[in-house]
């Protein structure tokens, strides 16, 4: 490599490791980060809004992104934007920056910081000033990567960072499709453990798979909060996990190595945060169920179960469950247990409450953004947007 060449890769790592600094209108300014290193006050300000989220704003704080890039990041340049005002940061957008195939071409898509593993995303804002940071992230993506889709998923449907961000784009003219349903459910945990117990239409059934359990051996209920050994703990854990059907579907944590190091980098940070949980389930001593949970104020979030087919005769994960939610139910500490993920029918066994989540993938304004929109979704989706069109079809549905 002579002195020229060695002079431009200099240049290219240096921009990418120095944070890129964009003046904005009206006093703000924008910070693109391009590697995962962050100063201290960005940090600290970082986890201060994902705590004003609430408890579900322990996926959005910087431990959680950090864990995940950690384990994920092989595929995909960062892209996390800080918005100032004034000086002040007020609001950080974890993003990543992917090249996508299209058509036999390759586009860019501004996504968010996710994937299958993902719980809950939302952008991280300041109180009071969705409508100000929002619109200025939106020009400053249109100004540094005009032609890049965006794509960002596992949002809430509802709530006041995703609502400014939609009528943004509905200012801005953009064309966007979003989509969504039910996700999530929860369940609480006030009230009387026996009278919930009584109310459940699982509770013979759950009677008869104990019974046949304590027929076979000796059942233990056993709560793993700080741990000498965890990796030995998640060993066993993760192998119950990979007995169960997760295995054949190559969904299980073992089914692959980025995937269990990231259960593992987020169980290590989680307990030195006092946030993990584990629930294991023993039959003579041998693992056969296991739930792997965080906890953020109130609530515990189930993030991911497995159990041992070999023994689905009695039921391992309900009776676990069981034993869990009796737990919970006796702590004054906790009040929500959500199942987060999917409304599959086991779920909805327990609780018949759920939340909405969705995604919004947005196109350039651009003839051939507009042209990949209206192949992809149709017109239809556009005029969906407006009151008259919904008006319409209302009126023509009624006349069928």
């Amino acid at each position: 490599m002579n002195q020229a060449e060695k002079h431009l890769m200099t240049r290219i790592q240096t921009a990418k490791t120095v944070p890129e600094h964009i003046r904005l209108s009206g006093g703000w300014e924008g910070v693109i980060y391009r590697e995962w290193s962050f100063p201290p006050d960005v940090i600290e300000v970082w986890d201060a809004l994902a705590d004003r989220s609430g408890d579900i704003g322990i996926f959005l704080c910087y431990g959680w992104f950090e864990q995940w890039w950690k384990a994920f990041n092989a595929a995909r340049s960062l892209f996390v934007a800080a918005l100032y005002e004034d000086g002040t940061l007020r609001a950080v957008f974890p993003c990543c920056l992917n090249a996508v195939a299209n058509d036999a071409r390759k586009r860019e898509e501004i996504s968010s910081l996710t994937n299958d593993h993902t719980c809950h995303y939302d952008f991280l804002v300041d109180a009071g000033y969705s409508h100000q940071a929002i619109p200025h992230f939106v020009n400053l993506l249109r100004m540094i990567h005009p032609d890049a889709e965006m794509h960002f998923e596992y949002t809430p449907s509802k709530g006041g960072n995703i609502s400014a961000f939609i009528e943004e784009l509905r200012r801005n003219g953009l064309p966007f499709h979003t989509s969504g349903g039910p996700w999530a459910p929860w369940m609480s945990l006030t009230g009387d453990w026996r009278t919930f117990r009584d109310k459940l239409r699982l509770k013979n059934t759950m009677r008869k798979c104990r019974k046949r359990a304590e027929a076979m051996g000796k059942l233990d209920f056993e709560v793993i909060r700080q741990c000498e050994r965890l990796d030995a703990a998640l060993d066993s854990i993760f192998a119950v996990e990979f007995k169960s059907w997760k295995r054949r579907d190559g969904t299980a944590i073992k089914c692959h190595p980025e995937v269990e190091n990231f259960y593992r980098l987020l169980a290590h940070w989680a307990m030195r945060h006092n946030r993990l949980i584990l629930f294991v389930m023993r039959l003579n001593d041998t693992p056969i169920a296991s739930v792997y949970c965080l906890i953020h104020g109130q609530t515990v979030f189930g993030i991911k179960a497995g159990y041992d087919e070999a023994f689905g005769n009695i039921s391992p994960g309900n009776l676990l469950y069981e034993d869990i939610f009796k737990f919970l139910y006796g702590s004054d500490d906790v009040k929500v247990f959500n199942f987060l993920g999917a409304c599959e029918p086991w779920k909805m066994e327990w609780t018949q409450n759920s939340y909405e989540y969705g995604s919004i993938r947005v196109y350039p304004g651009s003839l051939r953004g507009w042209s990949d929109y209206s192949v992809k979704h149709g017109w239809k989706d556009f005029l969906k947007r407006f009151d008259a069109a919904r008006q319409l079809k209302s009126y023509l549905d009624k006349r069928k």
